[in-house]
C-alpha cells in the first residue's frame, strides 16, 4: 500500500502525490469547504495536488490500493475523534486516467470534472457540479448547487437537487428520455407543477432521470 499524508503548516502548502494505477482505476475524493478539479487525460497513474489554506487546522489523507485511490480532508489526524478546525479552504487537482471511475463527495465545495469517460459519482451540499465528456453512468446529488452535465456519450443519468438548476446539454443526435419529477419546477421552459414531465429525443432509449423540489432542468441536444 502507498500512502501519504499532508501536515498543514503555518503557511499555506502545496502538496503533490502520484500513484500508479493502470487505466481504469477507482478514485475517492471527499472534500468539506474550497474546490475540487478533475481532469482526465491518457495516463496510467493518479496525479494529486492539494493546496490548505493557511492555519484552518485541515489535513490530507492520500493514499492508494493498486488500482483504488483514496483522498479525503481531515480535521487533525484522520485516525483522531473531537477536533475542531477553523474555518479554511483546501482545494484538489487531480489528473487521472480518462477511464477512471469516480466518486466524489463534498460540502460546500465546487465539482469540476472534465475528459473522465468511466462512472461518476459526484455528491455536495451547496457547491456546483460541472461535468464535461462524460461517456459511462453519471450519479449526481445536489442540495442547492447547480448542475451541469455535457456528456460526449450520454449513459444512464440521475441528478437529484432541492433548489438547484440542472442543466444536461446532449450529444447530437441524442436517443434519449429526459424524465422529471418536481413540485414546482420546469423542464426546457414549461412549467410542471407537481408532478412529472418527459422531453423525448430520437427514440428516448437512454434514461435521464432529473428530481427537483423546485430547480428547473434545461435539456438540449448540441447543435
Amino acid at each position: 500500500m502507498q500512502s501519504a499524508i499532508l501536515m498543514l503548516a503555518l503557511a499555506a502548502a502545496t502538496q503533490t502525490w502520484d500513484f500508479k494505477t493502470g487505466p481504469k482505476p477507482n478514485v475517492s475524493v471527499a472534500n468539506i469547504d474550497g474546490s475540487i478539479t478533475v481532469e482526465g487525460s491518457a495516463r496510467g497513474d493518479v496525479a494529486v495536488e492539494a493546496t490548505i489554506a493557511e492555519g484552518s487546522g485541515w489535513m490530507v489523507d492520500a493514499q492508494a490500493n493498486g488500482p483504488d485511490v483514496k483522498v479525503r480532508v481531515c480535521c487533525g489526524p484522520c485516525d483522531a475523534e473531537g477536533n475542531r478546525c477553523r474555518s479554511g479552504k483546501v482545494d484538489f487537482v487531480l489528473k487521472v486516467p480518462e477511464g477512471a471511475d469516480l466518486k466524489v463527495k463534498s460540502v460546500s465545495a465546487e465539482i469540476k470534472v472534465n475528459g473522465v469517460a468511466g462512472a461518476q459519482n459526484l455528491t455536495t451540499v451547496s457547491g456546483r457540479v460541472d461535468s464535461a465528456g462524460s461517456a459511462s453512468n453519471v450519479d449526481v446529488h445536489s442540495v442547492s448547487g447547480d448542475v451541469r452535465l455535457s456528456p460526449t456519450q450520454l449513459a444512464e443519468t440521475q441528478a437529484n437537487t432541492v433548489s438547484g438548476d440542472v442543466q444536461i446539454k446532449l450529444p447530437a443526435r441524442a436517443d434519449a428520455k429526459v424524465h422529471l419529477s418536481t413540485v414546482s419546477g420546469k423542464l426546457n421552459g414549461q412549467k410542471i407543477g407537481m408532478g412529472s414531465g418527459d422531453k423525448i429525443f430520437g427514440n428516448g432509449t437512454v434514461a435521464v432521470r432529473v428530481k427537483t423540489v423546485s430547480g428547473s432542468v434545461d435539456a438540449q441536444p448540441s447543435p
